[in-house]
This record gives structure tokens, C-alpha cells and sequence, in this order.
């Protein structure tokens, strides 16, 4: 007797081939292909699921990963940095609304453009994504502003 014991992979393969031979006899030909079937359909769709939300969870991790040293150099270096956070809590929301929006689409049987005026307040995210711009435009003016007069108190103590 070898040393891998009754539970080893082939002996389990056999099993379940043992056991698709009997489903075949009691039951059919056509239950047991039907269940193959949806049994590898539904493998394959956990396993597409799996492999989207592992690239989208790398992705994110990468984009909040350079964003914190974007942000790190500009603060060390005294560029605009605030109005990052604004732009990504609009461009989020541009993203919130249009899945909102798919999803009242294919629960309504309504066109997308409709599902998505139904949300309330779906304008605002794109309002503080344009918004965003100007908010760095003043962002950068009170940067330069301050870096002037730091350059100024700097000479002025030497």
C-alpha cells in the first residue's frame, strides 16, 4: 500500500467519475451534461470575477500608491496639491453614478441618459471635477504667494 492513503487525487477522480456513471444510469444522459455544464459555466464566471476584481484592487492600489507621493513631493516642494483630492472625489462620483445609473437602466428597461437624471443630485460630481481647476488655479496663486514671502523673510534674516 502506498503512503498517500485513500484520499489521494486519483482515487478521487475515480469517485467522481464512479459517481457521474451512476447520475448517468439513474438519471440520464442530459441532467448529468446539464450539470457539467453549468457547474464548469459558473466556474469559469467565479473565475473571470476573481481575476477582474484582483486587476482592479492592483490597480487602485497603484493609483492611491502614486497619488500619496504625488502629493508628498508637492507639499515638500510647494506645488498645489489640495484640489487632487477634489478632482478624485468628482471623477469617483462620475464613476458612482454611472454604475447607479447601468443599474437602474437594467432594472427599468430605460435608456441610461433617463436612469441616470433620475439620480439625485447626479450633476454634482461633474461639478466638482470642473470645479476642481479653478480651486488649483487659486491653489497655486497662494502657493507662489507664500513662497515669496518665506524667500523674503529668509533674505531679510540673513
Amino acid at each position: 500500500m502506498d503512503s498517500h492513503g485513500f484520499f489521494h487525487w486519483h482515487n478521487i477522480v475515480l469517485a467522481i467519475l464512479l459517481l457521474a456513471l451512476a447520475a448517468d444510469i439513474v438519471f440520464g444522459l442530459d441532467p448529468l451534461l446539464n450539470a457539467i455544464s453549468t457547474i464548469f459555466l459558473v466556474g469559469s464566471m467565479l473565475l473571470v470575477a476573481a481575476v477582474l476584481f484582483l486587476a482592479f484592487a492592483v490597480l487602485f492600489w497603484i493609483s492611491v500608491r502614486d497619488l500619496i507621493e504625488d502629493i508628498r513631493t508637492d507639499k515638500q516642494t510647494n506645488i498645489a496639491w489640495r484640489w487632487k483630492f477634489l478632482a478624485l472625489a468628482g471623477l469617483f462620483g462620475i464613476f458612482v453614478d454611472g454604475a447607479v445609473g447601468a443599474w437602474n437602466a437594467y432594472q427599468k428597461h430605460i435608456q441610461f441618459s433617463e436612469s441616470v437624471e433620475a439620480i439625485p443630485f447626479s450633476g454634482l460630481p461633474v461639478f466638482l471635477l470642473l470645479a476642481s481647476y479653478p480651486f488649483k488655479w487659486a491653489e497655486q496663486y497662494f502657493e507662489r504667494l507664500r513662497g515669496k514671502s518665506s524667500r523674503r523673510k529668509d533674505r531679510t534674516e540673513k
